[in-house]
C-alpha cells in the first residue's frame, strides 16, 4: 500500500466528531461578504520578506448561490491547488466544494443533513450530527463577525480532504497594520485555531479593517517561517507582472546566448579531471546554524580503461536521509555509461547505450531514446569545475534526471569571490523552478569548494569541503 492510499484511508476513518450547539448566523453582518475578486501576496516574515506565491480569491453571486474560487499558487508548497464551493446565500449552507492539486482531488456534495463525495478515488458518506459549513465561509465570516474584543464564535466544517473540523474564531483586540495603499490602519484582530481549506491546519491572525471589514492581512506560521497573505491592489499586480515578464525576458535572452554542454563537444577542461576522494559538511545556515549531515565523494579516472566513476555517500542526518550512488562515464568525454542510487526505500539503475537509457527507476521501468548526447544531471558538481572560467560565461547543461528525465540547466560564471583566503570563481546553476544552485570553485585548482541553495525562502543549506 502506497503512503498516499494509507493517508485517504486514515482520512476516512475519522468519524463524526460529537454533536454540539447548533452555530448561528445571528449576529453576523453577512453584508460585508460582497462580489469581489482578490489576490493575495503570501510573503515571508510577517509580510516583509520576499514572495513565495500568490492566491487568488473570486467571489461570485448569483441568485441564491455564493460562489467562491480560491486558487493557491505557491511553489514551495507544493502543485497549484484550486478550490470551488458553492454556497446557499444567505445563510452560507453548503451546496458542494471541489479541490484538485496535482493528482490529488476531492469532491464533496452536501444535502438532507449530510455529505457525499469522494476524496481521491474512495468514496465516503455521512451524516451530520450537527449543521456544518465548507471550509471556504471561514474567511467570509471572518469579516462579517461581530468586531468587539472577546466575542468567541465555534464554526463546525467539512472538507473532503480534512473532514470534520471546528474554527474557533475569537476577537482580540486591535493592531496597527499598513493597509494596501500603505497608510496604517488600527484593525481589528481575528484569531483563528482550527479549521479546513488551504491553510486552515495553521493557528492564524486576520487583520480586519474596522470600516469596510476588508482583510488587511493573515498572518500564520508554518515550517520555522512567519507567513502573511497580503491583498495586492491592481498597481501591484501590474508591477509584479511586468517583473516576471523581464525576468523570463532576460532568462530567454540568456539561454539564447549561452553555450550548449554535451558529452563530446563540450568546452570543458578535462585535463583537470583527476583521481581524487573528497569530504563535505552539510551546514544548515539558516534559519539557524547546525551541521546537518555529510557527503563524500570518490572520483577515480581510469584513462586506460576509458572510464571515470563518481561514487557518492550523503547522509542528512537531520532528516534521516541517506543515498548512496555510483556514476560511471565515459573518459574524457563523460558521456554516461551507468547509474545505480540507493536511498534505502528505492534502488534506481540505469544504462546508457546507443542514444538510449534503460533500467529502473523507483522500481518503475525505464525505456527511453534520447534526441541527442546528455550528461547524468547528478555530474554536475564535477562539471562546474571543468568549464572555462571567464566572468559572464554561460552554457546550457543538457542532463538526465532519473526523476524528471532530460532536463536543461543554466550554468553562468558570475565572477569571484574570497573563499576563506582563497580566490573562487562562482557559478550558479538555474533550473526552471528549481531552487538555484551557487557553486564556489578554487580558481587555482578547480577544486569544489562548496555548494548551496535555499530550498525555500527562509533555509539556506550549504555543503561546504572539509579541511585537508
Amino acid at each position: 500500500m502506497t503512503r498516499r492510499s494509507l493517508a485517504a484511508l486514515c482520512l476516512l476513518a475519522a468519524g463524526p466528531a460529537l454533536a454540539q450547539d447548533a452555530f448561528s448566523l445571528a449576529p453576523f453582518a453577512l453584508d460585508a461578504v460582497t462580489p469581489s475578486t482578490r489576490t493575495f501576496d503570501v510573503r515571508v516574515q510577517g509580510g516583509e520578506g520576499p514572495s513565495i506565491g500568490t492566491i487568488t480569491e473570486t467571489v461570485r453571486l448569483e441568485g441564491d448561490v455564493l460562489t467562491v474560487v480560491t486558487v493557491a499558487e505557491v511553489p514551495q508548497a507544493g502543485p497549484t491547488r484550486t478550490d470551488s464551493t458553492r454556497m446557499a446565500w444567505p445563510g452560507l449552507d453548503p451546496l458542494s466544494d471541489h479541490f484538485t492539486a496535482g493528482d490529488n482531488m476531492g469532491t464533496a456534495v452536501y444535502a438532507d443533513g449530510g455529505v457525499t463525495g469522494t476524496f481521491g478515488a474512495l468514496p465516503f458518506d455521512f451524516t451530520f450530527d450537527t449543521p456544518r459549513y465548507a471550509s471556504a465561509a471561514i474567511p467570509l465570516l471572518v469579516q462579517a463577525i461581530p468586531l468587539e474584543e472577546g466575542f468567541e464564535a465555534t464554526v463546525p466544517t467539512f472538507g473532503a480532504q480534512e473532514r470534520y473540523r471546528e474554527a474557533e474564531l475569537e476577537v482580540t483586540g486591535r493592531e496597527r497594520v499598513e493597509a494596501p495603499d500603505g497608510s496604517e490602519v488600527s484593525a481589528w484582530v481575528v484569531r483563528q485555531v482550527g479549521g479546513g481549506g488551504i491553510t486552515g491546519q495553521f493557528p492564524k491572525r486576520h487583520y480586519v479593517d474596522p470600516d469596510s471589514r476588508a482583510l488587511l492581512r493573515t498572518v500564520f506560521t508554518a515550517g520555522g517561517m512567519e507567513i502573511a497573505l497580503v491583498p495586492m491592489t491592481a498597481e501591484m499586480m501590474e508591477a509584479r507582472g511586468a517583473e516576471q515578464e523581464a525576468a523570463a525576458a532576460a532568462a530567454e535572452a540568456a539561454r539564447a546566448s549561452a553555450s550548449e554542454l554535451r558529452p563530446g563537444d563540450a568546452p570543458l577542461v578535462t585535463d583537470a579531471l583527476a583521481t581524487e576522494d573528497v569530504a563535505m559538511t552539510v551546514k544548515l545556515v539558516q534559519p539557524m546554524q547546525q551541521d546537518a549531515g555529510t557527503e563524500t565523494r570518490s572520483l577515480v579516472v581510469d584513462a586506460a580503461a576509458g572510464t571515470v566513476t563518481l561514487t557518492t555517500e550523503t547522509v542528512i542526518a537531520l532528516a534521516g536521509q541517506r543515498m548512496e550512488a555510483t556514476y560511471v562515464a565515459a573518459y574524457p568525454s563523460l558521456a554516461p555509461i551507468s547509474v545505480r542510487q540507493d536511498d534505502g526505500s528505492d534502488v534506481t539503475e540505469l544504462a546508457f547505450a546507443d542514444g538510449r537509457v534503460t533500467g529502473t527507476a523507483d522500481g518503475e521501468p525505464v525505456d527511453l531514446s534520447l534526441e541527442a548526447p546528455v550528461f547524468v544531471n547528478s555530474w554536475q558538481p564535477v562539471l562546474v569545475t571543468l568549464l572555462p572560467f571567464e566572468e559572464g560565461y554561460s552554457a546550457v547543461l543538457h542532463g538526465y534526471s532519473s526523476g524528471d528525465g532530460v532536463v536543461e540547466t543554466l550554468l553562468t560564471v558570475t565572477g569571484r569571490e574570497d573563499v576563506d583566503g582563497r580566490a573562487a570563481w562562482v557559478v550558479t546553476a538555474e533550473r526552471d523552478d528549481d531552487p538555484t544552485l551557487t557553486y564556489k570553485v578554487d580558481a587555482e585548482t578547480r577544486a569544489l569548494l562548496s555548494y548551496g541553495l535555499a530550498p525555500q525562502p527562509g533555509v539556506e543549506v550549504v555543503f561546504v569541503r572539509d579541511a585537508e
